[in-house]
């Protein structure tokens, strides 16, 4: 099962400044993170990038973990998360983010 967990505390980057809004998830996948004998892995992932001012994560990469069939199972579910932009101003702007996700 994968727990799309709140961010863990080992997860977490700095804050976005006070005058931008932040984005909210609107969507988000899950992902089965067998490998090909069909064994599950577990574990914690954590990854960051930036959201694009369409709300679409890009350049996303692992920041925590070492296994890489949790890691490509990771980066193929944050790749399909979509979130309201950020704003600064009422305009939609490119802000780092930073994701997490966990397999139990």
């Amino acid at each position: 099962m994968v727990r799309l967990a709140r961010m863990p505390e080992a997860c977490r980057e700095q804050a976005l400044p006070s005058d931008i809004t932040p984005p909210q998830l609107l969507s988000r996948v899950s992902t089965d993170p067998r490998d090909a004998t069909g064994k599950i892995h577990r574990g914690l992932v954590c990854a960051k990038g930036t959201l694009s001012v369409d709300g679409v994560p890009k350049n996303v990469v692992i920041t925590r973990h070492g296994d890489p069939v949790l890691e490509r199972a990771a980066l193929a579910a944050f790749s399909q998360w979509r979130y309201s932009p950020a704003l600064k101003d009422g305009r939609p702007i490119e802000v780092p983010i930073s994701f997490s996700l966990e397999a139990r």
